[in-house]
Protein backbone atom coordinates (compact mmCIF):
# COMPACT_ATOMS: atom_id res chain seq x y z
CA UNK A 1 0.00 0.00 0.00
CA UNK A 2 1.20 3.23 -0.78
CA UNK A 3 0.46 6.91 0.26
CA UNK A 4 -1.63 7.28 -2.92
CA UNK A 5 -4.11 4.47 -1.94
CA UNK A 6 -4.25 5.75 1.45
CA UNK A 7 -5.12 9.41 -0.01
CA UNK A 8 -7.92 7.80 -2.08
CA UNK A 9 -9.52 6.11 0.92
CA UNK A 10 -9.64 9.11 2.66
CA UNK A 11 -11.13 11.19 -0.08
CA UNK A 12 -14.22 8.87 -0.41
CA UNK A 13 -14.72 10.25 3.32
CA UNK A 14 -16.07 13.58 4.47
CA UNK A 15 -13.84 14.49 7.82
CA UNK A 16 -15.55 18.17 8.19
CA UNK A 17 -15.51 18.38 12.03
CA UNK A 18 -18.02 21.09 11.73
CA UNK A 19 -20.82 18.47 10.05
CA UNK A 20 -19.87 15.60 12.33
CA UNK A 21 -19.26 17.41 15.62
CA UNK A 22 -16.35 15.30 16.42
CA UNK A 23 -13.48 17.53 17.56
CA UNK A 24 -12.13 14.80 19.36
CA UNK A 25 -10.76 12.40 16.57
CA UNK A 26 -7.39 12.79 17.93
CA UNK A 27 -5.77 13.09 21.35
CA UNK A 28 -1.92 12.56 23.00
CA UNK A 29 -2.84 8.62 23.07
CA UNK A 30 -2.68 9.03 19.25
CA UNK A 31 0.92 8.41 18.64
CA UNK A 32 2.25 6.58 15.52
CA UNK A 33 3.49 3.89 18.23
CA UNK A 34 0.46 3.48 19.94
CA UNK A 35 -1.94 3.45 16.98
CA UNK A 36 0.36 0.70 15.23
CA UNK A 37 0.18 -1.44 18.10
CA UNK A 38 -3.43 -1.04 19.09
CA UNK A 39 -4.22 -1.78 15.08
CA UNK A 40 -1.70 -4.46 15.55
CA UNK A 41 -3.56 -6.07 18.33
CA UNK A 42 -7.13 -5.84 16.51
CA UNK A 43 -5.76 -7.81 13.29
CA UNK A 44 -4.30 -10.50 15.69
CA UNK A 45 -7.74 -10.90 17.75
CA UNK A 46 -10.23 -10.56 15.22
CA UNK A 47 -7.71 -13.09 12.47
CA UNK A 48 -8.37 -16.59 12.11
CA UNK A 49 -10.81 -17.42 15.04
CA UNK A 50 -14.26 -16.29 12.86
CA UNK A 51 -14.30 -12.91 15.30
CA UNK A 52 -15.90 -10.02 12.98
CA UNK A 53 -16.70 -7.56 15.83
CA UNK A 54 -15.13 -6.46 19.17
CA UNK A 55 -14.97 -3.89 22.14
CA UNK A 56 -12.17 -1.94 23.37
CA UNK A 57 -12.56 -4.39 26.31
CA UNK A 58 -11.78 -7.72 24.11
CA UNK A 59 -8.56 -6.20 22.63
CA UNK A 60 -7.00 -5.08 25.46
CA UNK A 61 -7.85 -8.14 27.73
CA UNK A 62 -6.21 -10.07 24.79
CA UNK A 63 -3.52 -12.66 25.88
CA UNK A 64 -1.34 -11.20 22.74
CA UNK A 65 -2.31 -7.60 23.53
CA UNK A 66 -1.41 -7.47 27.29
CA UNK A 67 2.13 -9.62 26.43
CA UNK A 68 3.09 -6.47 23.90
CA UNK A 69 1.62 -4.04 26.06
CA UNK A 70 4.40 -5.16 28.43
CA UNK A 71 6.81 -5.78 26.72
CA UNK A 72 6.88 -2.62 24.21
CA UNK A 73 5.98 0.23 26.32
CA UNK A 74 6.55 -1.40 30.43
CA UNK A 75 2.54 -0.73 30.91
CA UNK A 76 1.22 -2.70 33.67
CA UNK A 77 -1.19 -6.05 32.96
CA UNK A 78 -4.97 -4.75 32.82
CA UNK A 79 -6.42 -7.54 34.34
CA UNK A 80 -4.25 -6.16 37.87
CA UNK A 81 -5.62 -2.89 39.08
CA UNK A 82 -4.73 -1.16 36.00
CA UNK A 83 -7.74 -0.81 33.95
CA UNK A 84 -8.04 2.88 34.00
CA UNK A 85 -4.84 3.04 32.52
CA UNK A 86 -6.15 1.96 29.76
CA UNK A 87 -9.06 3.33 28.83
CA UNK A 88 -7.63 6.10 26.69
CA UNK A 89 -4.61 4.02 25.95
CA UNK A 90 -6.90 1.66 24.07
CA UNK A 91 -10.00 4.08 23.17
CA UNK A 92 -8.76 6.72 22.10
CA UNK A 93 -6.77 5.22 19.23
CA UNK A 94 -9.87 2.81 18.23
CA UNK A 95 -12.38 6.36 18.38
CA UNK A 96 -9.47 7.57 15.63
CA UNK A 97 -9.41 4.57 13.63
CA UNK A 98 -13.67 4.72 13.89
CA UNK A 99 -13.68 8.58 13.08
CA UNK A 100 -11.56 7.67 9.60
CA UNK A 101 -13.50 4.43 8.54
CA UNK A 102 -11.33 1.86 9.00
CA UNK A 103 -13.12 0.46 11.42
CA UNK A 104 -16.68 1.26 12.51
CA UNK A 105 -18.51 1.22 15.89
CA UNK A 106 -21.96 0.75 16.91
CA UNK A 107 -23.79 1.69 20.28
CA UNK A 108 -24.51 -1.33 22.56
CA UNK A 109 -25.42 -1.05 25.75
CA UNK A 110 -22.78 1.12 27.77
CA UNK A 111 -20.08 0.96 24.91
CA UNK A 112 -19.35 0.12 21.70
CA UNK A 113 -18.70 -2.56 19.18
CA UNK A 114 -16.52 -2.15 16.44
CA UNK A 115 -15.98 -4.14 13.20
CA UNK A 116 -13.44 -4.00 10.60
CA UNK A 117 -14.15 -1.71 7.43
CA UNK A 118 -10.72 -1.31 5.54
CA UNK A 119 -8.82 -4.69 6.40
CA UNK A 120 -6.08 -3.77 3.66
CA UNK A 121 -5.59 -0.54 5.26
CA UNK A 122 -5.56 -1.58 9.44
CA UNK A 123 -3.36 -4.16 8.19
CA UNK A 124 -0.97 -2.05 6.85
CA UNK A 125 -1.24 0.50 9.63
CA UNK A 126 -0.37 -2.39 11.99
CA UNK A 127 2.69 -3.72 10.16
CA UNK A 128 5.11 -0.82 11.01
CA UNK A 129 5.50 2.41 13.24
CA UNK A 130 6.77 3.81 9.84
CA UNK A 131 3.00 2.74 7.83
CA UNK A 132 1.05 4.56 10.87
CA UNK A 133 3.07 7.48 10.88
CA UNK A 134 2.38 8.33 6.66
CA UNK A 135 -1.74 7.17 7.69
CA UNK A 136 -1.51 9.80 10.65
CA UNK A 137 -0.07 12.03 8.79
CA UNK A 138 -2.37 12.24 5.31
CA UNK A 139 -5.75 11.86 7.67
CA UNK A 140 -4.74 14.59 9.90
CA UNK A 141 -3.88 17.01 6.76
CA UNK A 142 -7.28 15.41 5.27
CA UNK A 143 -9.37 16.54 8.67
CA UNK A 144 -8.00 20.13 8.61
CA UNK A 145 -8.31 20.79 5.14
CA UNK A 146 -12.55 19.24 4.81
CA UNK A 147 -12.67 21.24 8.07
CA UNK A 148 -11.49 24.69 6.82
CA UNK A 149 -8.50 25.03 9.12
CA UNK A 150 -5.65 23.95 7.18
CA UNK A 151 -3.66 26.89 6.09
CA UNK A 152 -0.32 26.81 4.95
CA UNK A 153 1.71 29.89 5.53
Amino acid sequence: MDNATIQEFLDEHDYDIRKTHNGRWIDQKCTMDVVCLVSDCIVEYTSGRNRKSFTVNDIWYNDYTVDNVQQIFSKPNPTEKASNEYDKYFGQPIKLLDAAGIIHGEKSGHGYVYSIVNQDLLEYISFRERNCYNFLCLYIEKVLRDSGIYRIV
